[in-house]
């Protein structure tokens, strides 16, 4: 029930942004009200979220609202890697620092947030640079996962976010083999491999994606590419909450999440603040 305020909301500011004729954006809202009306109370809200999603793209003939949009956080990001640079560099444990920047980044979600809510990124990454994470997986433990891991499969989360966090894994996993996923199609701000353009990765990562139009990972019906990877994968790294929300118990060891709570429900479900940043196992 907490859910459908937040799903409304989205609808609203994805009808802003996939079309300026206001009488699509109150058909989009008309539709979304009565797909809410009919959802079963057992639904995961990454699913009724996709749904929603696919009334606001079909109804404004626009397969990707969130484009420009994107391309813009991605530019962002990359003006901030000097800082996170530095950030990492000054830090007593290299990896740890890293990893918190990687999570941070993951504040980059107009799902979760409007257009207008976001703020300073910079300021949120000094503010947030030197908190410890919250959730039920102690550093040290995600630490010696990854250092014995040979395989790792990697689900990005967000645009901007992305750019991070190819940085992490050409300066952190240059030794593992890394299989990258992103979206099978565009979704609200989403990292697709169109967001992964121009970046320079190493011969290490094989850039794959999850054959889904959801906006997290679900593996009943992700291909079966992804899936096999999942299974196969000595480590898997989920960024954000959609993906610790869509797979849900991971039914293998090391499977972590990383992601900024942003969403009361789940903080609660994690045992955490809004904005706390969260390394766990999803489930």
């Amino acid at each position: 029930m907490e859910c459908y305020p937040c799903l409304l909301r989205l609808a609203v500011d994805m009808g802003k942004i996939a079309t300026a004729d206001e009488g699509i954006r109150w058909k989009i809202q008309h539709e979304v009200l009565r797909k809410i009306i009919v959802f079963q109370k057992d639904r995961a809200p990454i699913v009724m979220g996709r749904e929603i999603q696919s009334v606001v793209r079909r109804l404004a003939n626009n397969p990707d609202p969130y484009r420009d949009i994107k391309r813009e956080y991605n530019r962002k990001a990359r003006d901030m890697i000097p800082f996170v640079d530095a950030k990492i560099a000054g830090s007593d444990n290299r990896l740890l620092t890293a990893l918190k920047m990687i999570t941070i980044a993951n504040i980059i979600d107009f799902g979760a947030f409007g257009l207008n809510q976001l703020g300073d990124l910079i300021e949120f990454f000094r503010t947030k640079s030197s908190s410890d994470f919250k959730g039920a997986v102690r550093f040290e433990q995600f630490a010696q996962s990854l250092r014995k891991a040979n395989s790792i499969l990697y689900v990005a989360d967000n645009c901007g976010e992305i750019i991070l966090d190819c940085h992490f894994i050409d300066s952190f996993l240059a030794d593992k083999k890394v299989y990258l996923s992103v979206r099978g199609t565009p979704v609200l701000n989403d990292a697709t491999r169109e967001d992964l353009e121009g970046i320079p990765l190493q011969e290490n990562v094989t850039i794959m994606d999850t054959g889904d139009d959801s906006p997290g990972a679900i593996l009943e019906t992700s291909s079966d590419a992804f899936n096999e990877t999942y299974e196969a994968a000595d480590l898997v790294i989920l960024k954000g909450q959609g993906n610790f929300e869509g797979i849900g118990a991971p039914g293998k060891e090391d499977v972590y999440s990383l992601f900024v709570a942003k969403c009361p429900v789940i903080a609660r479900h994690v045992g955490c603040e809004i904005n706390d940043l969260v390394l766990t196992i999803p489930g």
